[in-house]
């Protein structure tokens, strides 16, 4: 246990521990065959180095709050990690088809990290100012309440990856800061989970069409959309680190 403060997400004076900002399972294959993981700056400005575990913030949640959030955790990565996410034989589609998914635990999940992205104070996250809607969300968390398609819409993705031509460089082995840029004129919170692109939009008006169709939404499969590792910003970030680093 901490020391004594006030929750951010349940206002209670108690006891604060020191909480994974992101799930510590999600660390996991991020962290090389040496033991350590890259940090890769979403802006050049940033000082990123090595890391061999996650972000800590002992300043965050109480333990009740934090219990709270491992039944979503877990799904989040039994869903993500744990899957087989080898696209079909044959399929040339820009996205895989995920038919059984739990709506109300991913997006729960997605939900919470966003906030506990948003609330923390740690240097990792300082490209996150959410203003109102981080107090939105952490009354959704508290009330364990996804909403509809339109209330905070969630977009999945997945590197294709390692490099072909630089196998060194994989998406697994590269953790970017979470940041906030607009699609189209919508502001989204876009962050990463291992090899996985999470974004959410925070803005009030919808998704256009093109995009609505790959929003998570309860009662229909779900559409994870496939990115290119060797063409992305991505790897260009992560190459440009490595090199400074040697």
């Amino acid at each position: 246990m901490g020391a004594i403060g006030k929750c951010k997400l349940c206002g209670d004076h108690a006891a604060l521990v020191d909480a994974h900002v992101i799930p510590n399972s999600f660390y996991a294959p991020v962290l090389s065959r040496e033991g350590y993981g890259i940090r890769v700056p979403a802006s050049p400005d940033n000082y990123e180095s090595r890391f061999g575990t996650g972000e800590y913030d002992p300043n965050l949640v109480c333990l009740r709050c934090e219990r709270g959030f491992s039944e979503w955790d877990g799904y989040g990565k039994r869903f993500l990690l744990d899957r087989d996410w080898s696209p079909v034989p044959g399929r040339l589609e820009p996205f895989i088809e995920v038919a059984e998914w739990d709506h109300a635990l991913l997006k729960m999940f997605v939900l919470s990290v966003a906030w506990r992205v948003g609330a923390s104070n740690r240097p990792f996250f300082s490209q996150v100012s959410l203003g109102h809607h981080l107090s939105r969300l952490g009354a959704a968390v508290r009330a364990s309440d996804p909403g509809g398609t339109d209330f905070y819409s969630v977009i999945l993705a997945k590197f294709r990856g390692p490099s072909s031509a630089h196998p060194e460089l994989d998406p697994k082995h590269g953790w970017m800061n979470p940041f906030q840029k607009k699609m189209g004129d919508r502001m989204c919170l876009q962050m990463y989970l291992a090899d996985f692109v999470v974004i959410v939009k925070m803005d009030q008006r919808p998704f256009p069409s093109e995009l609505y169709r790959f929003c998570m939404a309860p009662d229909r499969p779900l559409f994870v959309l496939l990115r290119d590792f060797e063409r992305s910003g991505e790897l260009r970030a992560m190459w440009q680190t490595m090199q400074e680093r040697k």
